[in-house]
């Protein structure tokens, strides 16, 4: 599975996704910021951070595709 962290969980769901060579840990201040307000779910896409060890996808909508499955485990059906 995916490296993930979620908090909050009330309100609607907001789905923070790094940039190139990024991880959760970019967005600390703003899930701060935003946690009492959303179900804020960050995470770490294949290949980078603590989930490098996953291989990567070979283009943007593979990456699309596996943030989609991921919130199909976490039964978030809108983001």
């Amino acid at each position: 599975m995916y490296n993930y962290t979620r908090f909050g969980k009330k309100g609607k769901s907001l789905v923070l996704l790094h940039g190139f060579l990024g991880g959760t840990g970019y967005w600390t201040s703003v899930v701060t910021a935003l946690k009492d307000h959303y179900d804020v779910i960050s995470v770490d896409l294949p290949g980078f951070a603590a989930s490098a060890h996953l291989p990567a996808p070979d283009s943007m909508a593979g990456y699309a595709a596996t943030v989609f499955k991921l919130m199909d485990e976490l039964a978030v059906p809108r983001f």
